[in-house]
Formats: structure tokens, sequence, C-alpha cells
């Protein structure tokens, strides 16, 4: 038997904490090349970026938080709630940091007002900011008494209809970047909640499943199994035949704007690749376990930090010094990853409690200001620029 009616496979899981670890750091080599090479292909970097990316990256990541909600015994829907809204706060504070800082950083250095247009971005869809929402949906649900399969069915209809509404939208930019947030819109919404919401949803689902395995090998051996014959196969289609059916893997729309058919192909591909995980688990020596999986112990903060690196890099040194292959791009990727590891050990060891305390006691005071400089700047942009003027990935980010 592979399953048992009682739970019997519960504690830490270290094949999720080596996924997202091993997840984090592909996708900071992702980040590398997006921001700072022009784009060479084919190449290591385009395979990791196009291939890997977008059949697991960001979708490894909200699969694992659904496994995550299944694991944690802070479950209740006011700790998901509040732990919504530490999510959502967390991305908004990026948002300023990375993006709003440095586009005014930008405007000193090199005299350009017109990127004033980028406060627009203020309010939009990152990966934090719909982890936030997902949280908070979860917590909404179970608080009316949805049980997990029940969210799942949910989600599935949510996938489907963010599938058909995509486009569907007002033409008017500053609406049409909230109605990003439920589904894709053309302006900045990379992770609408319709789309992506299914993919936490049936991380919640694996979780509860998982909990219940006896017989992990055999489950694993047939799970990877059939992932490498599924993942051939969608390669094949993708690239190979005359379709536009599975989208993800050609259309940037079709990363962001997740269609159901590709979720579902996603999902089962990450089942798949834990399988993996829990293979490479059982063979590496336990005294380095602790390293590889320190990022996925501290993931928000290997994000936050290395993008930020990752743009200010970009301002400062690569602005005119362009990365043209894949040396350079590993070596980069290699820099900040090392920077981003020393500025996590320094911060959780050092600074960590003294930064916790200080925004504690003003608390209301932070939150509100984070919150009032991000829908502030996106108002003010949208008062005061023409919707064509709004950078966004449909128009890789540039600037009338």
């Amino acid at each position: 038997m592979i399953f048992s009616k009682q739970r019997v496979n519960t504690g830490r899981q270290l094949e999720f904490d080596l996924v997202k670890a091993v997840t984090i750091l592909l996708m900071i080599w992702t980040h590398v090349f997006e921001t700072i090479s022009n784009y060479f292909e084919p190449s290591l970097s385009h395979i990791n970026a196009y291939v890997r990316g977008n059949m697991f990256g960001a979708v490894t990541f909200m699969f694992c938080m659904g496994i995550g909600m299944s694991y944690t015994r802070h479950n209740s829907s006011r700790e998901f709630l509040n732990r919504g809204f530490q999510i959502l706060t967390i991305g908004l504070i990026l948002i300023i940091v990375r993006d709003m800082m440095s586009w005014f950083l930008s405007i000193a250095l090199f005299s350009r007002p017109q990127s004033l247009a980028f406060l627009a971005l203020g309010v939009s869809n990152d990966i934090l900011p719909f982890a936030g929402y997902a949280y908070m949906l979860v917590a909404l649900l179970k608080h009316a008494k949805f049980g997990k399969w029940s969210i799942l069915a949910i989600a599935v209809v949510m996938s489907i209809l963010g599938t058909f509404l995509r486009g569907v939208q007002t033409d008017v930019y500053g609406i049409d970047q909230i109605l990003g947030i439920f589904w894709g819109t053309y302006s900045e919404c990379y992770f609408p909640l319709f789309n992506w919401f299914i993919f936490v949803a049936a991380g919640q689902c694996f979780g509860e499943i998982y909990q219940h395995l006896q017989n992990p090998k055999k489950f694993h051996i047939v799970s990877l199994g059939l992932g490498i014959i599924l993942c051939a196969a969608y390669l094949f289609v993708s690239f190979k035949v005359e379709q536009n059916v599975f989208t993800a893997l050609v259309s940037e729309i079709g990363l962001a704007h997740r269609p159901f058919q590709d979720a579902i192909v996603c999902i089962a591909l990450n089942v798949s690749l834990i399988s993996l995980f829990y293979f490479i688990a059982k063979v590496l020596p336990k005294k380095v376990m602790p390293v590889l999986t320190h990022p996925s112990k501290h993931i928000n903060q290997y994000y936050c930090i290395s993008w930020v690196l990752i743009f200010y890099s970009y301002i400062l040194v690569f602005r005119k010094i362009v990365l043209t292959n894949d040396i350079q791009v590993l070596s980069a990727w290699l820099g900040v990853l090392v920077l981003t590891i020393l500025i996590v050990i320094v911060w959780s060891r050092y600074l960590k409690e003294k930064t916790e305390a200080f925004f504690a006691r003003r608390r209301v005071f932070w939150t509100v200001l984070v919150y009032a400089i991000c829908i502030g700047g996106f108002v003010w942009a949208v008062c005061n620029y023409d919707a064509s003027c709004f950078p966004n990935f449909q128009n890789g980010y540039t600037v009338k």
C-alpha cells in the first residue's frame, strides 16, 4: 500500500526544502539574465529562463506554499489572513526599494523625468503581492468553512475563468491595472489571482495527500517516471507542433496569464520535481543539508535582496555593459548570489531582531506609509501620464 488512512508522513520534509532552495537559486539566475543581458539564445541561460523557469520557477514556489499551508500548525483563518497581509506588505516594500527608489536614482543620474511613469507599477501584481492575496483568499474560504478539496474546486473554476477573461478590460490603464490583480489584462499583471491561485490550492491538497504517504519510495518512482514522459511530451508539443493551446513556453502572455491547460500540466510536473528531489535528498550527506536548505528557510529574504542587488547593479554598472554570453551571466549570478547570502546571514544574525523591534514600535505608521507610497505613486502616475507611456512586460518596460 502506498497510502495510509492515518497521517504518517508529518514533520519537515527535506525534499520540499531542497526544491525551494534550488528553485530560488535558479530564479536569481533567470532574473540576472532577463535584467542585464541582451537575451542571447540558444544558451543555458535562455533554457533556464524560458523552459525551466516557465514550467517550474514561480509555479514551484506557489505549489510549495500550498503544501506549507497543509503542514503548518498555524493554520487558522486569522493566522492565514495575518500572514497574507505580511507578505503583501513585504511585496510592496520591495516595489518601493527595488523599483521606485531605483527609478528616482535613474532620474537623478541620467536626467530621465519620463521614468516617473514607472510609479504606475506601485500597484502591480508581482509574485509576493499575489502570494499575499492567495493567503487572504484561503483565509476567507477557510472562515467560510470550505475544505481543501472544495477550495481546489473553486480554484479550478477561477483558472478556467481566468483563461477566458484574458484581455477583457476597460482600456483605462488605472482600472485595468487593478483588474489585473484578478485576471490577465494588458497591463502589469504577471500573477493574476484567477490564473495562479490553482497552484496554491493544488499544493494544499497535495500536502494533505503527502501526509498519508506510507510508502514514499514507491510513490516517487511512479511519479518521477510519469513526470519524465509528461515533460518530454509537453516540450515536444510546445516547440514542434503547430498549436495555440499550450502556450506557457512560447509566449510571455502564456507565462503570466497562465491558461488552465498549462496549469494542469505544470502542477503534474511539479509533483514529479518533488519526487526527483526526494531521491536527491536520500543520497546527499546529512551534514550538507543545512547549507543546501538555507535559502528555503529564508526564501523571502533571498528573493527581495537579490532583486534589489540586480536592479541597482543594472543602473550603476550594467546599463552600458551588456552581458552577451553564459559565462558572463553566470559570473554576474555568482556575484549576486554571494552578496545575497552574506547579506541574509548578517541580517538574520545581527540585524533581524533590532530591525523588527524598530518597526514594531510604530507598526501602524510604517504600514500606512508603505501603502500610501505605492497607491499614491500609482494614482499620481495614472493621472499625469498617457496610457501609452506606462511600462510593463508587454512593451519590454520601455517608456515613450
